[in-house]
């Protein structure tokens, strides 16, 4: 799933904590379309990954949660499969 890579990706550049993305299922979920259990898989497989953006970005389980004021991750980020 590449969506996982461009949101690290495209994380790594940005300098504001507040436009970094935990990536988790829900994340992936907007910008794949695909079914949690196959999320679920990918997240699995590339858990060490998925790990080390986390705390190299210093984002919690919590981060994406940013109430109704703030865009969505399928507004800011675009994945064409």
């Amino acid at each position: 799933m590449l969506c996982v890579f461009k949101i690290s990706l495209l994380t790594t550049g940005l300098q504001h904590y507040q436009d970094k993305w935990h990536i988790g299922v829900g994340s992936l979920r907007k910008l794949s379309q695909r079914k949690d259990s196959v999320i679920k898989r990918v997240i699995e497989k590339r858990k060490e990954e998925i790990e080390q953006h986390h705390l190299l970005h210093g984002l919690g389980k919590w981060h994406n949660a940013r109430g109704k004021d703030y865009p969505s991750i399928d507004e800011v980020l675009t994945f064409n499969a």
